[in-house]
């Protein structure tokens, strides 16, 4: 297990955060630190674009993280994240069946999800201006120790830190200035959820080719050379502010 980062420290890394990535990479530093081995953060709006990063327990002389786009419609039979919608206060993954009552589909995620993931988790809801909220799920590890009562306030400061810093990100106009035609928002957006080439092209009613062009045209500007990454940038600058519904 990594050492821990100071919530002081980690404050000041969000503050020096330029993009998304930065504030990433903040935030799995310090998460590290407590044995925690998944990160995911989802705007509130069920249909906004969700993150994870999962640690890879691949490499073994260093800290590695995977990410990757989630899609928003698996989650919205996740009764975590519908509880952490109601609940201010941080819960264990452990706890939903006592603090709310399942359907049978929702039962059947818990199970799953307790065979995926057997160390647990702890869910915390984050709030910003107009309303701008979102949920954290941090997923702990074999090496997690037991959290402490300070523990528990320490990670939510932090996950409302990272927020609030990602808040000022997405009203900073300049910042969401990638040089993007706004085809190829659009495009990135449908990116971001985790859409292939072939469906874009169905949904906006183009040529896969035009897609294709738009895609390397994107990663080009944004200086990434994968879907997952260009979709982390674009959030992290503003560019992925609409949720997007899929019109076929």
């Amino acid at each position: 297990m990594s050492k821990r980062i100071s919530l002081d420290h980690f404050a000041q890394c969000c503050a020096e955060a330029e993009d998304g990535v930065a504030l990433s990479r903040c935030g799995l530093n310090f998460y590290s630190g407590f044995g925690i081995h998944l990160v995911s953060y989802h705007g509130d709006n069920s249909e906004a674009t969700a993150v994870q990063f999962e640690r890879d327990l691949s490499v073994t002389d260093a800290v590695r993280w995977t990410s990757e786009i989630l899609d928003p419609d698996q989650l919205k039979t996740s009764p975590i994240e519908n509880l952490a919608r109601r609940r201010m206060a941080p819960f264990y993954w452990s706890e939903v069946e006592e603090l709310t009552r399942l359907t049978k589909t929702e039962q059947v995620y818990m199970r799953r999800l307790q065979q995926l993931r057997p160390h647990g988790g702890l869910a915390v809801h984050v709030h910003g201006p107009q309303g701008a909220a979102a949920v954290v799920n941090l997923g702990f590890g074999p090496d997690a120790p037991e959290l402490s009562k300070n523990d528990i306030f320490t990670l939510h400061s932090a996950a409302q830190t990272a927020h609030l810093r990602y808040s000022v990100m997405m009203e900073d106009v300049e910042a969401r200035d990638a040089g993007l035609s706004p085809r190829e928002i659009e495009v990135l957006e449908w990116i971001a959820t985790g859409k292939s080439n072939g469906v874009i092209a169905e949904i906006l009613g183009i040529s896969p080719h035009t897609v294709d062009t738009n895609v390397r045209r994107i990663f080009s500007k944004l200086e990434v050379n994968d879907r997952t990454t260009a979709a982390i940038r674009g959030l992290g600058a503003g560019l992925l502010r609409k949720p997007k519904r899929d019109r076929s």
